[in-house]
């Protein structure tokens, strides 16, 4: 996401910085370009590499996109190196992350981003594009970079609390990709995977019904009328993640890349919350339980076979 959001920046004339973990800085340092693709390998941004660094002192925004696993090492290395106005963005999925990085810097705007878009990294400072790139700013006012993002060519709006619940609920089917080595097409295309990441969506919607929460589910139409076109619409869902989302068939979830670079994932900031908040308002939550145990399985022995979709269905149907 950083890659992605820097590439745009500095295509549109913005001054950017990118700061990387220390013990990462060697893998940056003959790298003259930052390059954005498309699914097809065509060029979106082709631009000089902004300056590396590993700190980011004088920002006026910085837009943390780390993932959950190394957002408290973000958060250290920023410490004592924040303008007195910095405002900060943080780009993590999940909810309730935006009151977490308030709760460290109180005193600086913090101004949480909705990444709408897949994408992953090639090389240093290379990504490629997997989905038509959208954010989502969840702030009265948009920032500056904003009208700089959709000048190059990114689409920007707003978004709030429901906005963020409802990426959460599809990221759940980040998850059931993972556990069985999928990327997103192939879930859309499988009836056994499409009715595992239904019975987990079911859940959620359960908990967040119970817990009075409002969600906003990044699709054109009601959750009851998705979960129908889900199970028997045959080919629609994917023809629409096509067409709205640009999805391509090279699409899958970070968590499938974590476990296979034996990297802790993001489970239980996705399904972990809703299990989380079900415990808190009486509601059960069986089959997203099951699937945090799976995928928890699958970091501890990163060489285990993925299941097979009707492994997982089942694993999920009997929790």
């Amino acid at each position: 996401m950083g890659t992605v959001l820097a590439g745009f920046l500095t295509a549109a004339g913005e001054s950017v910085r990118l700061q990387v973990r220390p013990g990462r800085l060697a893998d940056y340092a003959d790298v003259e370009r930052l390059t954005v693709t498309d699914s097809a390998g065509q060029g979106v941004v082709d631009v000089p590499a902004p300056p590396i660094e590993d700190r980011a002192g004088g920002a006026d925004y910085v837009y943390l996109a780390v993932k959950h696993g190394g957002l408290d090492a973000a958060l250290d290395a920023l410490d004592g190196h924040l303008g007195e106005n910095t405002v900060l963005l943080p780009c993590l999925n999940g909810v309730g992350v935006g009151d977490r990085v308030a709760a460290r810097f109180p005193g600086h705007t913090v101004m949480p981003v909705t990444i709408m878009f897949n994408a992953r990294i090639e090389a240093p400072l290379a990504a490629r594009l997997t989905t038509r790139p959208e954010i989502l700013f969840r702030a009265a006012e948009l920032p500056p970079q904003a009208e700089s993002l959709r000048r190059a060519g990114m689409t920007v709006g707003r978004g709030d609390d429901a906005t963020e619940w409802g990426k959460l609920l599809i990221n759940l089917n980040n998850a059931v990709c993972a556990a069985t080595a999928t990327g997103f097409a192939d879930l859309f295309g499988d009836r056994h995977l499409v009715r595992a990441f239904v019975t987990v969506l079911d859940e959620a919607i359960a908990v967040l019904d119970a817990a009075g929460i409002r969600y906003d589910l990044p699709v054109p139409v009601p959750y009851r009328v998705y979960r129908w076109l889900l199970l028997h619409g045959r080919g629609l869902p994917l023809w629409v993640a096509r067409r709205k989302n640009g999805l391509s068939d090279e699409a899958y979830p970070s968590m499938l890349a974590d476990l296979r670079a034996g990297r802790a994932t993001e489970i239980d900031a996705l399904n972990g919350a809703i299990v989380d908040l079900g415990r808190t308002h009486g509601v059960a939550t069986p089959a997203n339980a099951e699937l945090i145990r799976l995928i928890h399985d699958r970091e501890k022995d990163g060489a285990a076979d993925p299941l097979t979709p009707q492994q997982l269905l089942r694993r999920l149907e009997n929790a």
